[in-house]
């Protein structure tokens, strides 16, 4: 099995236990809402099942396992660049509430250029226009993605933790101590 298709096979086992945890949950919410949501979150439940936050560490996560699986799909083609360039503006404007957001995710007042934007350029250390930060670091996180991992070798999913820790974080408004990736001096 080649790269991609172990990450492949690896996030949809993730998926389907994560659709099966989620299902029985929304199960016993529907059963007894009361006694897992407070009062003031019930009048709203189903748009809060329905929507994934972008303010939730494994929601984030997920979003950057699926973008490594597809960018290593991509590695190769004659089109990379271009490739790359437009998946990481699809990210930028997932987080930033661009033109191509969608109704998919759950943002907060954070997922602005002045507040995540800023944010992301400081914590990587990355020089940049905060209206495309989102962009700028997952682009620097690809570099850094293929100075570790061969996508004609054996995958290795342990020299991707610390790389996706280190955008996640950024990504949620947590602090990195140092980036794992060159910065541009």
């Amino acid at each position: 099995m080649g790269v991609l298709q172990v990450e492949t096979q690896r996030l949809n086992e993730a998926e389907a236990a994560y659709s099966e945890a989620r299902d029985t949950y929304r199960e016993l919410i529907r059963d007894d809402p009361a006694a897992y949501w407070p009062e003031f979150m019930l009048n709203n439940l189903d748009n809060l099942m329905d929507e994934a936050s972008l303010n939730d560490a494994n929601v984030v996560d997920r979003i950057i396992r699926d973008f490594t699986s597809e960018v290593l799909g991509m590695v190769g083609r004659a089109d990379f660049m271009a490739l790359l360039d437009f998946r990481c503006r699809g990210m930028n404007s997932l987080f930033l509430r661009g033109p191509e957001s969608t109704d998919r995710y759950q943002r907060s007042s954070w997922n602005t250029p002045e507040q995540l934007g800023e944010h992301v350029l400081k914590a990587l250390r990355i020089n940049g226009e905060t209206r495309l930060a989102v962009r700028d670091a997952f682009m620097v996180y690809v570099n850094a993605l293929l100075d570790v991992v061969d996508p004609d070798g054996k995958f290795n999913g342990a020299v991707l933790e610390p790389l996706i820790a280190n955008l996640r974080d950024p990504l949620l408004g947590r602090p990195v101590p140092v980036p794992l990736w060159p910065t541009p001096g």
